[in-house]
């Protein structure tokens, strides 16, 4: 299967992703990774959005987890069930 033809035909709108300021439980970053996230894994990502950009990997650097482990965990029907409180107890998130 190629690529494109994996893709989704709908995008993420940019301009309706959280800041990058904003914070959940004190958590930076994660309520605007988390639909980046997602939106990878259907395809819906835009050609000007990186997934694992600086500021992503500045998440995942200071929270101690790979990209790739964070899009399992977003995956995860139990993580999408129970929300971001599954994902700050997997990795070693500080407060």
């Amino acid at each position: 299967m190629s690529r494109a033809a994996s893709r989704s035909a709908l995008v993420l709108d940019e301009s309706k992703l959280p800041p990058k300021a904003d914070a959940v439980k004190g958590i930076a970053w994660l309520p605007r990774l988390i639909p980046k996230a997602k939106a990878k894994l259907r395809g819906e990502l835009p050609a000007s959005l990186m997934y694992s950009c600086g500021g992503d990997r500045n998440f995942f650097k200071e929270h101690a987890i790979q990209s790739s482990e964070f899009l399992s965990l977003v995956w995860r029907p139990r993580t999408r069930r129970r929300g971001d409180r599954r994902l700050c107890r997997q990795a070693p998130c500080r407060q």
